[in-house]
């Protein structure tokens, strides 16, 4: 446990969390303006959550939708963690070493999901 307390302050791997989870929220955000099945965006760091809803103004869940996504997600090679009482709420938790680079590919293939879904519900 020492040396992983170490290594974690030794890379500043904290603020790395907290840059990347910034990063990470910002382009939640982004894609939550462009579809209208993204009806929360929250969390803190690199602990992010986001659930879909049918309609913003009810938040009636969509359940079918966010398990679609899930499964598409994981075609792309993109492990989502479905979650909530109404199977409409997804959880990120990567890796403190993750990359921008990394958060972009799963921002793009949310995206792609998003979208697969918006046409199929």
């Amino acid at each position: 446990a020492t040396t992983t307390i170490r290594e974690i302050k030794r890379l500043d791997l904290l603020k790395q969390a907290k840059e990347r989870g910034e990063y990470f929220k910002d382009g939640l955000l982004e894609l939550q303006k462009k579809h209208n099945l993204l009806g929360c965006v929250e969390g803190m760091g690199l602990g992010l959550g986001i659930e879909l809803v049918k309609d913003r103004n009810t938040k009636e869940p969509a359940k079918e939708e966010t398990e679609f996504i899930v499964k598409c997600a994981l075609e792309y090679g993109v492990l989502i963690n479905l979650s909530s009482y109404y199977g409409n709420r997804m959880t990120f938790m990567p890796p403190y070493v993750i990359t921008e680079r990394d958060i972009d590919i799963v921002l793009d293939v949310l995206d792609r999901c998003l979208n697969e879904a918006e046409s199929k519900f």
